[in-house]
């Protein structure tokens, strides 16, 4: 499977590779991990929003939606709540170095969302792809016009059983 996002493990811990103009802008910000799980007909999906508070009030967002019936994602999301971090590889498409850095996130509530969306996954015929396209539907219109957030209420308006 090809991943939209890039999964990897940095130093034994579960990471994200995010390519950024400037990336010593976010060195030191403030930062927000929130995940949030979708029960969608054709499987479990697993969104994760990262906000870094470069400018106050405009955040920089990073969002990700993993398929939870993809072995890799389900291992990588495991790792994250085991380790309660998540290691953010800030590479860059010019000539400044990259570098990482290490962000906490609430472990119970990761592993939880984690067991619930494949417990969902035994229940339903899986289809990933399916289930990744329904969710964008409803996602990118409201997103794209008023955020993250819009976008997650927007896949929960559609599909109220999620």
């Amino acid at each position: 499977m090809n991943h939209a996002v890039r999964l990897a493990v940095i130093d034994g811990l579960p990471a994200w590779q995010v390519r950024v103009v400037q990336p010593e802008r976010f060195r030191d910000v403030r930062c927000t991990l929130e995940p949030r799980l979708f029960k969608l007909a054709p499987g479990s999906l697993f969104a994760v929003l990262l906000q870094l508070y470069d400018v106050p009030n405009q955040p920089y967002f990073i969002h990700r939606v993993l398929d939870l019936s993809d072995p890799e994602v389900v291992k990588h999301l495991d790792l994250c709540a085991k380790s309660g971090r998540l290691v953010i590889s800030f590479d860059t498409v010019g000539q400044v170095n990259g570098y990482t850095r290490t962000l906490l996130l609430d472990s119970g509530r990761w592993q939880l969302l984690l067991k619930e969306g494949q417990a969902f996954n035994a229940t339903v015929d899986v289809k990933g792809q399916a289930a990744l396209e329904q969710f964008l539907e409803a996602f990118m219109p409201a997103s794209r016009e008023r955020g993250v957030r819009a976008g997650w209420e927007a896949v929960q308006t559609a599909n109220p059983e999620s």
